[in-house]
């Protein structure tokens, strides 16, 4: 890249907020359907693993 700009966002939220946000998009929404997968839910259960302390050695 010759020219432009990185920009990162961070977004942290707790466990129990982000199963409270998967919980509201379970309900149907007549503007799109559904809006959460199993996927997610497989997602979820890995939310402690990026920061899991590993030995580098």
């Amino acid at each position: 890249m010759e020219h432009g700009y990185v920009v990162k966002f961070w977004l942290q939220i707790t466990q129990d907020e982000q199963l409270r946000r998967f919980r509201e998009r379970e309900k149907p929404s007549p503007d799109s359907g559904f809006k959460i997968t199993q996927e997610d839910w497989r997602n979820r259960e890995k939310f402690r693993a990026p920061t899991t302390p590993r030995c580098a050695t």
